[in-house]
């Protein structure tokens, strides 16, 4: 039997290698480096980081059809492996050095030095939300960073011993040892504790993390999860299901496990993808799973797609389900897919704002003759796709102010060679060693500041809002947001000879050739109390606000329902004639004819209806707001009494205004009236769109808690919180 993975340079260039199973990993070398043409001495790194043994079968490796792995030069003295987490409020780099030593910097997990004596020959670093784990040659394991993410492991230190391979989930961390055990430290509802089933974890082979928990394959096929139990960990419902399971992937609540027959085995919360039963007679032959934060994608051995869970974040790809063919490799955005086919052309789908249209870019993505352009690569934020074209261009689609267009920077992009991304920008090397960059500013999209320095660059890593770029030279630059690892100042010195830059939540850590560790001093209380205070009045205000609105907004749908009594009193006031008869109201009104008395009756209704009435509710609002504002006591309770009668005050001379002209208009059939009331009515119009549009929440991508439930948006808020509370002033009564 065969397999095929993708391999990497780390230029970015890949290629997709088939193998029999029985094979040597040697043997997959060689294919790999004739397909990148990267001839010569090398090392073949798996997923983790480790270097695979030539004279391994490819069986005896426990590679698995799907897996991506890296091929390293001769030139390479250690791993070179870039990661940034997923979950993040803030961030850290950390850098592996040439002589095994690391430097970090950023946020929180940014400060190695009470281990810093330890980090000696380090092969190997992950990380969490706010905290590293090392693993050394001689196979124990040093952490640091926030203890409530897994920065602490004196508990199980004795236990680190011959670790093979580290993963990490929002706040834990699982080891693999050599014997087949699993030791887990960190925050137990993120699967830090697998006191439960430590028992069944014996010859795990691989595990795979979500936000909050683990999943471990065993050496039989079998599968054993611990974690957050609400959030999706427990699989005994298809623990029948799962045997011979050869991969796992994850969605941030979900699993999907591929079994050796090609089938899938599906578990967690169904609006993450949990639930795949209505696809499940189409998921056969599957080789490959993707997910975004919601939903899965499954490429089969046919090139088509399957796809299940939230259809707004991709979970459902019917729209596009007839161009889904020859495809060979998916990327995800936090909300959406994008499918490059076997031609080179690109099928995408899922939410609009985070890249699932990609119809305004399809021109691009053709040559001058109509022909399909050769995709290379593509990369995505968390709102958008850029993708490398065969000749080096770049073409990019999604939310335009989060990196979605790249028009500003279009003639410097070319001959680009890797693409990284942060939340919210982009950052291209190309051939010659340079930088590009596009997006949010304050998310390292605005490398204008170290733009000289960027020289000779060899490989990127990205945070949340910053990158960092190792040169040619081993040297390192870095740009974003200082919070998140964008100023290395502090330790630039030291960073000399980098090999592996690894980024958690908080900080940067790099491995030095010295095999020592390098790091910038983490926040103080007050620095914590400023952070604290911007997630309240960015992050958790764009999250309520995009869930139950702004305090002053309210839609124009409820408010017109709101006076439906008045509009069932205007349909019995105009065809009741005003409550007498037809003739005397119309001629004490001052119409000539009873038609020209109901149809002016009518419109001022409609008018009223339409324009004036609804705007009692926006502006009692903002008059409540203005008032709640500018004094306390009796005088704001006073002010806020008044807001009432003062809003429908208002509407209601509104009205009157558009009844004075509308009848008067009609009754002397003048030009000039009725420019009068047009120019009214206009501006009615005006100031109902002013008052009626939903107010923008800001450049903070808000957390997404809009079709969450109160338990959901209830624990990523007290994720944010347990971040920062260890350094917030104890209470003192």
């Amino acid at each position: 039997m065969s397999i095929s993975v993708d391999v990497h340079l780390l230029s970015g260039k890949r290629a997709s290698v088939e193998v029999e199973a029985d094979a040597s990993v040697a043997s997959l070398k060689c294919r790999a480096q004739g397909a990148l043409m990267a001839p010569g001495r090398g090392r073949l790194l798996n997923s983790f980081g480790e270097v695979l043994d030539g004279a391994q079968t490819i069986k005896k490796a426990k590679l698995k059809s799907g897996d991506m792995l890296t091929l390293h030069g001769p030139n390479v003295n250690h791993q070179v492996q870039l990661k940034a987490a997923k979950h993040v409020d803030s961030s850290a780099f950390a850098a592996l050095l040439g002589d095994g030593s690391v430097a970090t910097w950023g946020g929180r997990g940014g400060d190695s030095s009470a281990v810093q004596e330890q980090l000696r020959d380090v092969q190997q670093i992950q990380a969490s939300e706010c905290a590293f784990a090392a693993v050394l040659g001689d196979g124990s394991v040093v952490t640091w960073g926030d203890a409530h993410s897994g920065g602490d492991s004196s508990a199980v230190q004795a236990q680190l011993r011959d670790v093979q391979q580290i993963q990490a989930s929002f706040g834990a961390f699982a080891a693999v040892l050599g014997d087949g055990s699993v030791v887990t430290w960190g925050n137990a509802r993120f699967g830090g504790d697998s006191s439960a089933v430590q028992e069944q974890l014996r010859d795990v082979q691989q595990i795979q993390a979500s936000m909050g928990d683990f999943a471990a394959i065993l050496g039989d096929g079998s599968v054993v999860t611990w974690g957050d139990a609400g959030s999706g960990v427990d699989s005994r419902a298809v623990q029948e299901q799962l045997r011979d399971v050869q991969q796992i992937q994850a969605s941030e609540v979900a699993f999907a496990a591929m079994l050796g027959d090609g089938s899938v085995v599906t578990w967690g919360s169904a609006h993450y993808g949990g639930d795949s039963s209505s696809v499940q007679d189409q998921l056969s032959d599957v080789r490959q799973i993707q997910a975004s934060k919601r939903a899965f994608a499954a490429i089969r051995g046919d090139g088509s797609v399957v796809t299940w869970g939230d259809a707004d974040y991709g979970g459902d790809c019917t729209a596009v389900q007839d161009q889904l063919r020859d495809v060979q490799q998916i990327q995800a955005s936090n909300g959406a897919f994008a499918a490059i086919r076997g031609d080179g052309s690109v099928v995408t789908w899922g939410s609009s704002a985070d890249g699932g249209d990609s119809s305004a870019v399809q021109e691009q993505l053709r040559d001058a003759a109509d022909q399909l352009r050769d995709v290379q690569q593509i990369q995505a934020s968390n709102s958008a796709f850029a993708a490398i074209l065969g000749d080096g261009s770049v073409v990019t689609w999604g939310d335009a102010d989060y990196g979605g267009d790249c028009t500003a920077v279009q003639d410097q992009l070319r001959d680009v060679q890797q693409i990284q991304a942060s939340e919210l920008a982009f950052a291209a090397v190309l051939g010659d060693g340079s930088v590009v960059t596009w997006g949010v500013g304050d998310y390292g999209g605005d490398s204008s500041a170290v733009q000289e320095q960027l020289r000779d660059v060899q490989q990127i890593q990205a945070s949340a809002r910053a990158f960092a770029a190792i040169l040619g030279d081993g040297s390192v630059v870095t740009w974003g947001d200082a919070r998140f690892g964008g100023d290395s100042s502090a330790v630039q010195d030291q960073l000399r000879d980098v090999q592996q830059i690894q980024a958690s939540v908080g900080a940067f850590a790099a491995i030095l050739g010295d095999e020592s560790v390098e790091v910038e001093p983490p926040m103080n209380r007050e620095e914590a109390l400023q952070r604290f205070n911007a997630f309240v009045q960015g992050p958790l205000l764009g999250a309520v606000v995009d869930a139950i609105g702004h305090e002053a907004h309210v839609p124009y749908h409820l408010c017109v329902v709101a006076f439906l009594p008045m509009n069932l009193y205007s349909l019995v006031n105009t065809l009741g004639c005003d409550g007498g008869p037809c003739e005397s109201s119309a001629s004490s009104a001052g119409f000539q004819s009873v038609g020209w008395y109901l149809g002016a009756q009518a419109m001022a209704w409609l008018l009223c209806l339409l324009l004036t009435f609804p705007l009692t509710h926006p502006v009692l609002l903002r008059l409540i707001r203005l008032a709640m504002s500018y004094s306390e006591g009796y005088l704001q309770t006073i002010l806020a009494v008044l807001c009432c009668p003062l809003a429908y005050a208002y509407s209601y001379v509104c009205g009157g205004i558009i009844w004075g002209l509308m009848f008067v208009t009609v009754q002397d059939c003048s030009t000039e009236w009725l420019a009068a009331l047009v120019i009214y009515v206009s501006l009615l119009v005006a100031q109902a769109i002013l008052l009626f549009r939903r107010p923008p929440t800001g450049p903070t991508p808000p957390m997404d808690i809009a079709s969450c439930k109160c338990s959901c948006a209830g624990r990523q808020i007290m994720v944010q919180y347990e971040e920062i509370r260890p350094m917030l002033p104890s209470s003192t009564g």
